[in-house]
């Protein structure tokens, strides 16, 4: 006879190889993230380098070496998330009139039938960007999906950084949204209302963004999904994403600055990043982005 301690051990071992096999076909399903950049750029410093001069203000303070360092991650995030449960949380807390937001997982994206093209995230764009005032990286991430329910999806943006309107302040989760909303437009659900949608959608559901924060540290991290949207009910359902983000660096002497910037490394180590209010992006579907709007 078997003894229920060993009856335990056994079932708790099956749990576990189950446990695993799961997570070997979740790998399995999970969209692919591709670089398709020609020349990405993953750190720029301020131009001309020597000196790289970039500065702070106000009051003014110069630095010298002043450096973006940008990433993105390969490997598609999916829900639920617990980083960017924080983001959502942050944001849900002050929706007004008392009626919150339900984030829900909708598990893997739907792909593409056999015989069409592979269905993934492509970083069409990715480069580091460094200036004397500010630093940041600019990005665009192309969903190669060809069903014809593409549409039903939009891009949904949690954050952790450390800057709000080109001003540094302290390491906070927040969502990447418009506020206020602007005026409702019709088949435009991300308008028009507190929604917890990225403020750009395109028909063909690509995601640009150039988030520039000040030096001497800022830092922006992204976590994007595709989700979908449910206004009545009030749920937002997030499916697959990416992580990516960037940090700006200078070689400061001051322990104070040090640790700061050692604080923002930890803060993003443990969001899995290895190495603000953001500028928007004031992308209209139907003409060229030629306007930023900070």
């Amino acid at each position: 006879m078997i003894q229920p301690n060993a009856m335990a051990k056994r079932f708790l071992l099956f749990a576990v190889l189950i446990g695993n096999l799961l997570a070997v076909v979740h790998r399995a399903q999970a969209i692919p993230i591709v670089i398709t950049d020609p020349a990405p750029n993953f750190v720029q410093f301020v131009e001309p380098n020597p000196p790289a001069k970039c500065e702070h203000r106000p009051p003014i303070k110069e630095f010298v070496l002043c450096k973006s360092n940008a990433y993105v991650k390969l490997i598609s995030l999916s829900g639920p998330d617990a980083e960017f449960l924080k983001s959502f949380d942050a944001w849900n807390a002050e929706v007004s009139g008392g009626r919150g937001w339900t984030l829900l997982a909708g598990g893997p994206l739907p792909l593409n039938l056999p015989g069409q093209p592979i269905s993934r995230f492509e970083v069409s764009t990715f480069r580091a960007s460094a200036a004397r005032i500010e630093g940041g990286v600019n990005i665009q991430i192309d969903w190669t999906y060809l069903g014809p329910d593409k549409g039903e999806f939009f891009w949904t943006q949690g954050l952790f950084d450390n800057y709000s309107f080109s001003t540094p302040v302290a390491p906070h989760y927040e969502m990447d949204v418009l506020d206020p909303p602007p005026v409702p437009e019709p088949g435009q659900p991300w308008k028009g209302a507190k929604q917890p949608l990225y403020p750009v959608q395109y028909p063909d559901r690509m995601l640009i963004d150039r988030p520039r924060g000040p030096w001497p540290d800022s830092f922006f991290d992204a976590r994007s999904f595709l989700a979908r949207v449910d206004e009545p009910a009030r749920t937002l359902t997030i499916y697959e994403g990416v992580s990516w983000g960037f940090v700006l660096t200078v070689p400061e002497p001051s322990g104070l600055v040090l640790l700061l910037v050692g604080v923002a490394t930890v803060a993003l180590a443990r969001r899995g990043v290895t190495w603000f209010r953001h500028s928007y992006v004031r992308a209209d579907p139907e003409r060229p982005i030629d306007e930023v709007r900070r």
